[in-house]
């Protein structure tokens, strides 16, 4: 269980539940099936595979989630084609033209006794709650869908304060100087794809793959006011990655180093695979985040206000 894309979001208060407890929130919200006039239904499903009954799954101090949206697919053009039927018929049989608001009407009907036979198509959005880091992970590229998962996860315990990170420097302007000056961190390494955007005009935007990113070319898009607001990272010869300007992480892919911890090892179940991939990972990116946190400056001065409570619990703790 390796993520592909990472949005991050602190917890601005500790996290106390444990993940039987967690269980227990979660059971109200679980999946079911689209019932007949339902376009979509959205609910927690078992990490493991509904093979299995939990809702969550402990590992390396984190706790893993999974959410299934269920969608109907009922294409608008085959709605419209039924009521253009409709309407003929109509305009046959009776003699008349049939008005806007008759036609919406009709829409509406016929939509409804779509609905029933609608394909269904599902997707399913995996996060985890960092104990350590105090912070929820979420794999996904689309910040959008990554708030519907925590605002289903704030449903179920009523409450779930999170905010998303902020840092002391601005990421676009760290990423411009990383690569205009080749000052990156000595633990990280710029890889062989980025993006340039004039911030005067947006839409105004570069795309450099698989070529050297110190060539004159981009140089010369550097030097006349174009930021980077995506670059290609590794860290530490253990994690690649692509870093927005948003700070989301995407196109995430644990390295060799990583990745020999488990070419030796022969699992019972897939089960025990799942964990051992979903452990390794997330002690990964345990390591990596502080690291990005720190090499932006550190959290802004609002999220380490929200986060001083999380700081003195884990100091109590230790």
């Amino acid at each position: 269980m390796w993520f592909k894309n990472v949005q991050i979001f602190r917890l601005v208060e500790p996290f106390k539940l444990s993940p039987e407890a967690l269980e227990d929130y979660l059971l109200n919200d679980a999946t079911r099936p689209c019932g007949q006039l339902e376009m979509s239904t959205y609910g927690w499903v078992p990490p493991l595979g509904l093979q299995h009954q939990a809702l969550t799954h402990p590992s390396n101090g984190c706790i893993l989630l999974a959410a299934k949206r269920q969608d109907k697919l009922l294409p608008t053009a085959v709605v419209r084609e039924q009521v253009q039927e409709q309407i003929a018929q109509i305009e046959r049989d009776q003699g008349r033209k049939v008005g806007s608001r008759e036609r919406r009407g009709m829409m509406d009907e016929t939509t409804i006794k779509l609905m029933p036979k609608a394909l269904v198509k599902s997707s399913t959005v995996y996060g985890y709650i960092d104990l350590q880091q105090q912070c929820l992970v979420i794999d996904s590229a689309s910040r959008a869908k990554a708030e519907e998962f925590i605002i289903l996860l704030r449903k179920s315990l009523g409450s779930l304060k999170v905010v998303p990170v902020t840092l002391k420097k601005n990421v676009a302007q760290v990423l411009t100087k990383w690569l205009l000056h080749d000052d990156v961190p000595t633990d990280f390494t710029i890889d062989d794809q980025c993006e340039l955007r004039d911030p005067e005009h947006e839409k105004n935007i570069v795309r450099v793959v698989n070529q050297s990113l110190y060539s004159q070319e981009v140089l010369n898009h550097l030097t006349a006011g174009k930021q980077v607001i995506k670059l290609a990272l590794t860290w530490a010869d253990r994690v690649s990655f692509v870093l927005d300007h948003e700070f989301g992480i995407k196109r995430v892919r644990l390295l060799e180093l990583v990745q020999e911890q488990l070419n030796d090892v022969e699992f019972a179940t897939p089960e025990d695979q799942f964990d051992a991939d979903f452990a390794i990972f997330s002690a990964e990116l345990s390591g990596l985040i502080p690291r990005l946190y720190e090499a932006f400056g550190g959290l802004s001065d609002v999220a380490a206000i929200a986060a001083a409570p999380v700081k003195q619990e884990l100091e109590a703790m230790a």
